[in-house]
């Protein structure tokens, strides 16, 4: 177990640069087996220990190892993952990647409209990355900063609206979530704008896009 234990653990620490990469994503896929060798290399060490007459109690060090650690572990997360005072641990988020609730920002009713309401063949501009456009506009999805005067239908989050140039584009549908206007969408062509709530469109495009024989993504990954 040590072996293996280092054979994932030294190419992340040495091999992979932090400053080229973002290493928590590199983390993530090893953690589950870093974790089944820790533990298999404490038990074995526990084994050997409880062998030794000296050492008869070590037999419980394992799930005593592992109790204290899963009980910091658990008194960590609020501070960690919900941003939230927890006995006295510090609030330090750990960003999208540990998985914490995010606001939603509008794309998936968004994605709803533009399946909807745009030809099959559109070109989408907008500032959620592509692999997200892609996933819910089911269009060809590309950055504003590709330039590209071709493009039918313009999709931004309520950041994205405030950096981008809007001339020639017409208000085709407003987003809310809470309340709250969160992702607009622009067409080419004048239409009476709508403004569509995720508390409710969220569940319709769940409903009429979330099925796998509807999402035929070999249409859109091949772009």
């Amino acid at each position: 177990p040590a072996l293996w234990l280092l054979a994932f653990a030294v190419p992340a620490a040495l091999i992979i640069d932090p400053a080229a990469t973002t290493l928590r994503g590199y983390l993530t896929p090893v953690v589950i087996p870093l974790l089944l060798l820790g533990a298999t290399g404490l038990a074995e060490v526990g084994a050997w220990l409880a062998r030794r007459p000296w050492c008869r109690w070590s037999a419980r060090l394992p799930l005593a190892t592992v109790g204290l650690a899963a009980a910091w572990t658990l008194a960590t997360i609020p501070g960690r993952v919900y941003d939230a005072d927890f006995l006295g641990f510090p609030r330090e988020p750990i960003g999208l990647w540990g998985g914490e609730i995010y606001p939603n920002d509008g794309a998936k009713t968004a994605g709803w409209f533009i399946r909807r309401e745009t030809p099959d063949d559109a070109l989408v501009l907008s500032d959620v990355r592509p692999l997200v456009g892609k996933y819910y506009f089911h269009r060809r999805t590309l950055h504003p900063g590709a330039g590209t005067g071709a493009a039918d239908v313009l999709a931004l989050t309520a950041a994205g609206r405030e950096k981008a140039d809007l001339t020639g584009w017409s208000p085709a549908a407003t987003v809310t979530h809470g309340g709250r206007e969160v992702f607009f969408v622009y067409t080419r062509e004048p239409r009476p704008p709508v403004r569509l709530s995720t508390e409710e469109h969220d569940r319709r495009f769940d409903r009429e896009f979330g099925r796998v024989d509807r999402l035929r993504y070999p249409v859109v990954w091949g772009d």
